[in-house]
């Protein structure tokens, strides 16, 4: 809940009060490390399994209602005890038959109702560097990244990127020494 303060030697009317805790709305807004905008409302969740993905609402992300979140994965990352969530999203490019593939991962704060954006990977369009989530342990967040080859057509990428992104302690970051190309499953 947000705590509204206000001047002491002011008078409120009752109308005045009601429109004050109207516009409160009964929640509260926090920014995260990584610069999202999380609602906090709610009993207190014990696990980012508990939050429910498919109603979940991310003004940080600013999805719009043609774009898509994939099924978390959850696996703690981080290295805190918790388990964090990873989702795949595809946002549709305005004006355009193309769409931006991203891997976000997530935290859930002890006492939290919310969970908080950690980081997002980004990926590109389709073939030209899209990005999907293939598992998420201990070890990192798995990536396979689109290539396209040059004889490829545009929907059909030959082969793809297999990454790692691992947590520092502050942002994800790919071991570059895990790439591996391999061919793209028919």
């Amino acid at each position: 809940m947000r705590l509204v303060t206000f001047p002491t030697r002011r008078a409120f009317s009752a109308a005045a009060w009601l429109l004050v805790l109207a516009a409160c709305g009964g929640a509260s807004s926090a920014t995260s490390g990584g610069g999202a905008t999380t609602t906090q409302a709610g009993p207190p969740l014990g696990s980012v399994r508990e939050v429910s993905w498919a109603t979940r609402t991310y003004p940080g992300l600013d999805l719009a209602a043609d774009d898509e979140l994939g099924e978390p994965l959850f696996a703690d990352i981080t290295g805190d005890g918790r388990e964090e969530a990873a989702l795949e999203g595809m946002a549709i490019i305005p004006d355009g038959n193309s769409y931006v593939t991203y891997v976000y991962l997530f935290a859930l704060a002890e006492g939290a109702s919310e969970p908080d954006l950690l980081a997002t990977v980004v990926g590109g369009d389709r073939a030209d560097g899209s990005i999907r989530l293939t598992d998420l342990d201990a070890a990192g967040l798995h990536l396979a990244r689109a290539i396209l080859g040059p004889d490829d057509a545009m929907c059909c990428p030959s082969s793809e990127q297999h990454e790692v992104w691992t947590w520092n302690g502050s942002e994800l970051v790919e071991e570059e020494s895990a790439r591996r190309t391999e061919p793209t499953e028919p």
